[in-house]
């Protein structure tokens, strides 16, 4: 473990408590910085899901049949929603590619996330597929909870939250002259609760591009150039922060420095390394 890393590993863990000085965490300005503007993500970036509410939904169901606690541990919820997912036909008309945790999203949740189709119908779909299915019966149970979860916009809101170490990181770039946006994957049925919710994270931004209104999402360049000629924006300043591998690689291609978050403390390290981040 290198010098840098121990000190953000202080920085971010060490509690407020301690007798111990921690470590100043200082934000280069962007005036002295070859590296002026700052592209986040939002989902595992910025926001986290709470794991306590997306399990919620499904106590009731558990409570009312135990077994479906073994059932949750012998089978892929993931692998299982995207093959019940994928039983449902896409719009066609535009077939994009996007990931989930280095995993390609079924097509039709590609059609919601660029605004060509509803949460309600994929839910609706989805059930009505689990009703004709000869699926265990247990995990029909499970998914249908799931299904409801994922396809509800309040739900999906509700349940996210801002990860508090970044959103402090966000405010001192933005104190410092970094100019900010936003690059997301995500779905224009939540995202306006999403910005009424969290309108105070949101306001530190200078612009947000997200795939539902734009009709195109990460990995295609075509959604990174959008974003680059609607604000005016030199690739070569920016540095651009994403949890999936193929959305670093294309902001890469075109001559963004990308950042994969793996973690908040690798996150840190990587800005330290760019000059955006100093320690004393």
């Amino acid at each position: 473990m290198n010098k840098v890393t121990l000190f953000i590993i202080i920085f971010c863990v060490l509690p407020l408590h301690t007798t111990l000085t921690k470590p100043t965490l200082n934000v280069i300005p962007a005036k002295e910085n070859s590296k002026k503007v700052i592209i986040f993500d939002l989902g595992d970036v910025v926001f986290k899901s709470s794991k306590a509410k997306q399990a919620y939904p499904l106590i009731s169901t558990i409570l009312a049949h135990p077994s479906i606690i073994f059932t949750m541990m012998t089978f892929d919820i993931r692998y299982e929603l995207f093959a019940l997912l994928s039983n449902i036909l896409p719009d066609g008309s535009d077939a994009q590619v996007m990931y989930n945790q280095g995993h390609k999203l079924p097509q039709i949740w590609i059609d919601w996330m660029i605004g060509k189709q509803t949460a309600r119908y994929i839910e609706t779909e989805a059930l009505s597929y689990l009703t004709k299915t000869d699926m265990d019966t247990n995990k029909k149970r499970v998914l249908r909870k799931v299904v409801q979860t994922v396809f509800n916009p309040k739900k999906l809101t509700a349940a996210q939250k801002p990860i508090k170490p970044i959103v402090k990181l966000i405010k001192q770039l933005k104190e410092n002259g970094y100019k900010l946006y936003v690059l997301s994957n995500w779905d224009k049925e939540s995202f306006p609760l999403m910005l009424q919710k969290h309108d105070k994270v949101f306001k530190l931004f200078n612009g947000i591009m997200i795939s539902g209104e734009a009709g195109i999402g990460k990995p295609n360049p075509h959604f990174y150039t959008t974003l680059l000629q609607k604000y005016h924006l030199d690739p070569h300043e920016c540095i651009f922060i994403d949890d999936e591998p193929k959305n670093v690689e294309t902001a890469q291609n075109l001559g963004i420095t990308a950042i994969l978050n793996k973690s908040i403390i690798e996150t840190y390290e990587e800005l330290y390394k760019l000059g955006v981040l100093s320690l004393s």
